[in-house]
């Protein structure tokens, strides 16, 4: 990548263009014969810097669903065939 930015304390790169940021995650091995560091990639994120997250209420879809199942078992209890 010809990139000379070192590893943020994370062990992260992290590269901005314009409106859009890449997060390289690193995970390290140590070299037994030299006692260095060794970096592979582990994974990343691509994302754009001003992105906002809406608030989603999960407690909603909980609930619907605790309901959906207790009438599904409700009805298997009973024989029903359930689709």
């Amino acid at each position: 990548m010809n990139i000379d930015t070192e590893l943020n304390a994370n062990d992260q790169l992290i590269i901005k263009q314009q409106n859009n940021t890449l997060v390289l995650n690193f995970v390290f091995i140590k070299n037994m014969e030299t006692l260095e560091r060794e970096y592979s990639l582990h994974n990343f994120e691509m994302y754009q810097s001003d992105y906002q997250r809406n608030a989603v209420a999960i407690n909603d879809k909980q609930n619907s669903q605790s309901i959906a199942i207790t009438q599904t078992f409700e009805a298997l209890q009973q024989g029903a065939e359930i689709d």
